[in-house]
């Protein structure tokens, strides 16, 4: 037996221990890749937590494929903008059942996540934030009766639940508030008929005060109307109906309509002025409107005489 041969037995146990150490390698990296690779997708952030190594690392792992143990673990975080809406039931001050609809818009501070993994964990909406949340809404509501929750202006009442709670609930800043918004009010029906019915009558109490009020400032407007007539006919001698008769005669003169005029039988009497149609006007004031004969004189008086119409254009 020639000396090739045990090298070459050598070197095909060799390789059969390379090719089966390969074979367990691939078998073990297939049987445990979800343990070994793990992918943090767009706006996420893990947190690594060593079984032998201390814990809870405040390291900073990014989006990206990472390398783990496989008895290590990677706790994923988002840290984009969240959104949680949620109804509860509320107490007023004065005993009354309030349905509050509410949503408040969110993220975690990037820097703080290890802390929250640490101190609070994956589950901080339902262990921190809603409990926070309602325990100020029901602050805020129980300071209000049922009727200022319903007429109380929306901003009004969101300032009051922003104040105390970028006070209490997020004040670790550990998560950062966005925006908070109240969607609903739910009363009962029997309290929110009465309140609008309160409300209905406020508002016909205010017209009709209004109304008092307008009144109020007529009579004064006629009073002083009445005084200004009173002084004219002290001052003019002339009574505020023959003033007002001797306006509308000239007013009818410059009309283009044709009118008819009456004039009364004393100095004291009022013309009566009639519309007429301009055709059967004209015939009917014709002869009256002719000239008086030169053999009768001076005409008559009125009074002796029935009164003759007379146009006026």
């Amino acid at each position: 037996m020639s000396d090739s041969e045990p090298n070459t037995r050598t070197r095909r146990h060799s390789a059969n221990r390379l090719v089966l150490g390969a074979l367990v390698a691939a078998f073990f990296l297939v049987a445990f890749w979800d343990s070994i690779f793990v992918p943090i997708k767009s706006g996420e952030q893990g947190v690594y937590w060593s079984r032998f190594f201390g814990g809870t690392s405040n390291r900073i792992i990014g989006e990206g494929t990472q390398l783990k143990f496989p008895w290590d673990e990677i706790a994923i975080y988002s840290t984009r903008i969240q959104s949680v809406s949620r109804s509860t039931k509320l107490l007023t001050r004065d005993g009354l059942e309030v349905g509050l609809t509410w949503a408040v818009r969110f993220h975690l501070n990037p820097r703080r996540i290890p802390e929250i993994h640490r101190m609070i964990g994956p589950d901080y909406i339902q262990t921190n934030l809603l409990p926070q949340i309602i325990s100020v809404a029901r602050e805020v509501v129980g300071n209000h009766t049922a009727e200022e929750i319903y007429t109380l202006p929306e901003h009004e009442l969101l300032g009051e639940v922003e104040k105390v709670i970028t006070g209490f609930a997020f004040r670790s800043g550990r998560i950062v508030r966005d925006e908070l918004f109240i969607l609903a009010i739910d009363l009962p029906d029997t309290m929110e008929n009465a309140i609008i019915g309160k409300l209905i009558n406020e508002q016909k109490m205010l017209a009709y005060r209004y109304r008092l009020r307008t009144e109020e400032d007529e009579k004064k407007r006629k009073e002083i109307e009445a005084q200004g007539i009173k002084a004219f006919q002290e001052i003019s001698g002339v009574s505020i109906l023959k003033w007002q008769a001797i306006e509308a005669t000239r007013d009818l003169g410059k009309s283009p309509n044709a009118k008819l005029i009456f004039m009364g039988s004393s100095a004291n009497a009022l013309p009566v002025l009639l519309n007429a149609d301009p055709k059967s006007q004209e015939d009917a004031v014709t002869p009256a409107a002719s000239p008086p004969s030169p053999d009768k004189g001076r005409q008559s008086p009125p009074a002796a005489s029935p009164a003759a119409p007379s146009r006026a254009r």
